[in-house]
């Protein structure tokens, strides 16, 4: 509620309104004395007046930045300022158990990071897939790179990351790669064929065969 001109108030008006008309009643009872209309309403923007004014100033909000909207990209070579992210994520059906892995190239092919993770149960081959592309995401960010082409061999990952399908399963892993594009210039998505994937299908697998070996804790 704001109150409009002559009064040039930002705070609603009509508690103080309130307040001055209890006043002027016990005024009226206990000391006889009477105010009119004018003056109760005067005295009560007065007194909100007096208050707005000793309120400490809040800091202005900086906005939040919305997250990127995700966008294809059909050729598979980076831009000048593009930095490659290869993933890729290999699953045991019998067990559950998941492996990701992960590689950062720059626009002439050079490796600048890798990493590998697995997961004693993932519910499905597809999670694997989002949560290795996450993690490439999460790793390029941490090493502080802007412009990212995502690149995996999961064509129904591309689909539903630019929005042209939706599976329940994966809908927290989409939603936390859309949040981390906000400390982002720039993000696109592309499928390629796994032969251009062996790297990080390698990691992948390497890291199921861990999560199968490792022991129970």
């Amino acid at each position: 509620m704001v109150n409009l001109p002559p009064s040039g108030l930002s705070q609603p008006l009509y508690p103080w309104i309130l307040w001055n008309l209890w006043l002027s009643r016990n005024q009226i009872l206990f000391e006889d004395k009477r105010f009119s209309e004018i003056e109760t309403t005067n005295k009560a923007i007065k007194d909100c007046r007096e208050w707005q004014l000793a309120q400490p100033l809040k800091p202005p909000t900086a906005p939040i930045k919305p997250p990127l909207p995700p966008r294809a990209q059909n050729n598979h070579d980076p831009t000048k300022n593009q930095t490659v992210c290869f993933s890729d994520g290999a699953w045991e059906s019998a067990t559950g158990r998941g492996g990701m892995g992960w590689i950062l190239k720059n626009q002439t092919g050079l490796t600048l990071l890798q990493g590998s993770g697995h997961r004693r149960y993932i519910a499905s081959a597809l999670v694997a897939e989002a949560l290795a592309m996450k993690d490439s995401i999460s790793a390029a960010i941490n090493v502080g790179f802007k412009d990212l082409l995502c690149l995996t061999d999961c064509k129904s990952l591309i689909d539903m990351v630019i929005g042209n399908s939706s599976v329940t399963s994966i809908q927290g892993i989409l939603h936390d790669i859309g949040v981390m594009s906000r400390s982002l210039d720039s993000i696109s998505f592309s499928f390629i064929p796994r032969t251009r994937n062996e790297a990080a299908d390698r990691l992948a697998k390497a890291a199921l065969v861990v999560s199968v070996i490792a022991p129970l804790v």
